[in-house]
């Protein structure tokens, strides 16, 4: 079962209704169970039907700065995941999941948003990256900031267009 904050999270922006998970949303061990042999262990995840991935990870506290670097790193390597939604009792954060990961000051740079968890805030987010916003598309409207180009099969697709310039050359 998932935890009461993360809860009030998903069923305020849509990824939950009644009680129950909406459709494409697994939670507890079902989503921990989708990334098998995988480090960071999402608390719920949301797939859309083209295959994007929203995690949601809670913790009870701010995730320290080299733990968040490498969910990111992770999820930016799978190439599928728009966002990832780090929710804790007081406030839920929206990464970049496209943002392509540095090894200083990544979750300061890839970080889109903070919400607290009030309602004229979850108001908020709903809007911005709730259920109906990602199968709508507004979301993509909406934030410019996560570009579908910096996800790491267009930059491995960059790269090697680089090095074949330079041996062709």
């Amino acid at each position: 079962m998932t935890n009461a904050a993360l809860q009030q999270v998903l069923s305020a922006t849509g990824y939950m209704a009644e009680g129950e998970a909406a459709p494409g949303v697994l939670l507890g061990d079902e989503a921990r169970l989708s990334r098998r042999g995988r480090s960071f262990t999402p608390d719920a995840l949301w797939r859309g039907q083209s295959s994007l991935t929203v995690y949601f990870k809670f913790t009870s506290s701010p995730p320290a700065e080299a733990d968040l670097a490498a969910w990111r790193q992770e999820i930016w390597n799978e190439g599928f995941a728009p966002l990832l939604w780090i929710v804790s009792p007081n406030r839920i954060d929206l990464y970049n999941g496209f943002g392509r990961p540095r090894p200083e000051a990544d979750p300061a740079q890839n970080r889109l948003a903070t919400f607290l968890t009030i309602a004229s805030e979850l108001e908020e987010l709903d809007a911005l990256a709730g259920r109906f916003a990602m199968e709508t598309g507004q979301f993509w409207i909406k934030t410019k900031q996560v570009d579908r180009k910096t996800a790491v099969d267009q930059q491995l697709l960059s790269d090697l267009a680089v090095l074949e310039r330079d041996l062709v050359v």
